[in-house]
Formats: structure tokens, sequence, C-alpha cells
């Protein structure tokens, strides 16, 4: 069965940003209708084991891809692609954290104006992880 989102989600040398990330996965709002294709290149065993423990609290959401090698982004993104059973695909890099509404709402603008194939949104650039703070990136001139 397809879910509505499938998040694209290349990985290597990411550790320091998983627990967070995975926190931030569990957060969406959409969370039965949402999945992660996360490609892990080269992990360490400790990350292997807390998306497994993540995979067993919440089972379906993430298809982890583990790779005991690393291949270049494009790869790792074409990858995930391919692996990808959404309606829709997303980009959710590792060190990245969403608002719990974004996916959601994403999706939902797409489903009521199918003229559209892209969809964005505003976003704060900042220097530490899970910082709310930073520069807004406001994409709303653009509409």
């Amino acid at each position: 069965m397809s879910k509505k989102v499938s998040s694209i989600t290349p990985c290597y040398k990411g550790g320091k940003y998983l627990a967070g990330f995975l926190a931030n996965v569990s957060s969406q709002t959409m969370l039965d209708e949402l999945e992660i294709v996360l490609d892990h290149n080269a992990p360490e065993a400790w990350e292997i084991e807390m998306v497994q423990k993540f995979q067993k609290e919440y089972p379906g959401v993430i298809k982890h891809v583990v790779k005991d090698h690393v291949d270049n982004i494009g790869r790792s993104m074409n990858d995930c692609w391919s692996a990808a059973s959404g309606d829709y695909v997303a980009i959710w890099n590792i060190d990245d954290l969403r608002v719990p509404n974004s996916l959601e709402l994403q999706a939902t603008f797409l489903d009521e104006n199918p003229e559209y194939g892209v969809v964005h949104g505003n976003f704060v650039i900042v220097n530490t992880f899970g910082s709310g703070t930073g520069r807004l990136v406001d994409h709303s001139r653009y509409c």
C-alpha cells in the first residue's frame, strides 16, 4: 500500500542529527500517511540500532536502506526515489527539522490544486541544530 508522502532522506555521517530527526518525524501530523526512505550510507552500529528502535515504535514509517559503502548524494537520492511509494515525494535532509504539519499542508495543497506539481515553504536557517532562531527565508514573495 502506498503512502501519501514519501520523504527521500539520504544520510552519511548524520549520527549527531539522527535522534532529533527521528523525534521530529514522530511529531508529524500525518505520520500514518508518511514514509521516510532513509538511505543510510556506512552507518555506525548505534545508528542502525536507533533506527530499528524507532521502527519498532512506529512500524511502517521508515524504509531503512543500509549500505556498507558511501554513495554520492545524487546516487543516494536516486535510490531513495526508486524505493519511494508515496503519492508525493518530499526532500527531508537528516539535519532539517519540520514543523509538525508542514508535509500535511503541502500534500493538502497539492490535492486541492492538481495543476501544481511542486510546493515549498518558508524556512529558517539556523546555526545550531534544533534552534528556532535564525534567518527566515520567506518564499511568499514568489507566489
